[in-house]
């Protein structure tokens, strides 16, 4: 877990950051990459409930396989609105409009997907719900990066 989000989460975050021309990297940044590693790190174990059954006879050590559907439905709630949260924050500093659409989307994001998240059960068969929900996320994020520059463009 520690090492996708740090290597998933947050260094993708510094890594772009520091692309676009960013710098010195601040405590704004610092909580915006702690969002990023939450939101990535909150669907993270999601994608290995679906295959708990052959994690098992590999004798392969998953957080799923540790806490089960329950602890991986917990952390995704926990994780995912800490993350909208801390991003709405750090972006409301910068940009009130952006952080304010930002904690709306994702507050309705983590609707969306716990409705389906919170239904599974860890059996095969939901892989292909388990990679929509990631696609949705990922797909969410994008949208709102595409939205953001249409907005500081506007302005």
């Amino acid at each position: 877990m520690a090492a996708i989000g740090i290597s998933t989460g947050m260094n993708s975050f510094f890594l772009g950051f520091l692309a676009a021309g960013g710098s010195p990297i601040s405590f704004a940044e610092d909580l915006i990459a702690i969002g990023v590693m939450c939101v990535i790190l909150s669907l993270y174990p999601v994608s290995q409930l679906y295959q708990t059954e052959e994690d098992l006879k590999r004798e392969d050590h998953t957080f799923a396989i540790r806490y089960g559907a329950k602890g991986v439905k917990i952390l995704f709630v926990s994780l995912f609105f800490t993350g909208v949260v801390l991003l709405s924050y750090s972006l409301y500093q910068v940009q009130p409009k952006l952080g304010f659409i930002f904690g709306g989307v994702g507050l309705l994001g983590l609707l969306v997907i716990s409705f389906v998240v919170l239904r599974l059960e860890g059996k095969q068969e939901e892989y292909y719900k388990v990679m929509r929900v990631k696609f949705f996320a990922s797909f969410s994020f994008v949208l709102f990066i595409l939205l953001a520059l249409l907005v500081q463009s506007i302005n």
